[in-house]
């Protein structure tokens, strides 16, 4: 390259005016039918992103992943409850069984029927961190 274009590139590139884009600091909360993701402006934040953004927080930081615990062990009990029954009912269905199983089709429903409040309880936690977030270490604009 010869030495006169070398010198035209560089006064280019040394007098455009770079524009970064900005992130805001807030998050924000999308809501589906039955699901939910947090933003930073237009980014999807996840959850390894997400401890990382309120580790200056910790109030908000220990929500979060108190409710990400509750609505996992939650998941987990609804889960074994259709499990439970179904594998109940396919038993007594496919075996032709003479006595009903009334007492494992009753735990699966008892852990149905409780582990979904539990999940909707700690999504409300983990929905709740952000506002809690937003509100308390998110420096004003």
């Amino acid at each position: 390259m010869k030495p006169a274009y070398c010198l035209l590139l560089f006064f280019y590139l040394v007098l455009t005016r770079v524009e970064a884009q900005t992130i805001p600091d807030s998050l924000q909360l999308h809501e589906g039918t039955l699901s939910y993701s947090f933003y930073q402006g237009p980014v999807p934040v996840g959850h390894n992103r997400m401890k990382v953004l309120m580790k200056d927080c910790p109030l908000a930081l220990q929500r979060y992943e108190d409710g990400k615990k509750t609505e996992s062990f939650g998941m987990l009990l609804a889960a074994i409850g259709i499990v439970t029954s179904a594998a109940t009912l396919g038993n007594y269905h496919f075996n032709k069984g003479s006595e009903f199983p009334t007492g494992y089709l009753a735990a699966g429903v008892v852990c149905l029927g409780v582990g979904i409040p539990i999940y909707f309880s700690g999504s409300r936690k983990a929905k709740s961190s952000v506002l809690l977030f937003n509100q308390k270490c998110v420096p004003p604009n």
